[in-house]
């Protein structure tokens, strides 16, 4: 399916779930994550070497699917050149904390 603020909001938890991850067909990697307090947020997957990584875009009140969907590009593009953004942003929040 294509992932649109149409379709994520019809999107429900099956029961006895606490998670949903729900993949955007025309974007590979691009998914939004439902979570049983009701949050949800537009998230990349992506293998870097051997770990399969997740990065959290924001979430779906505060970006719209078309913003989220090239974000997305952005971040997968940069795997392809070899960084792995989630190994970056980890470094960076590691040197907020004093």
């Amino acid at each position: 399916m294509r992932l649109t603020r149409q379709s994520v909001s019809r999107l429900a938890l099956p029961p006895g779930k606490s998670e949903l991850l729900v993949f955007d067909e025309a974007l590979s990697g691009f998914g939004v994550r439902i979570r049983a307090g009701g949050k949800r947020t537009w998230v990349v997957q992506y293998r870097a070497g051997t770990k399969q990584r997740r990065i959290t875009l924001g979430t779906v009140d505060t970006l719209a699917p078309d913003e989220a969907r090239e974000h997305a590009r952005r971040v997968l593009a940069s795997v392809q050149l070899g960084t792995d953004p989630q190994a970056e942003k980890a470094q960076i929040d590691a040197s907020l904390v004093v």
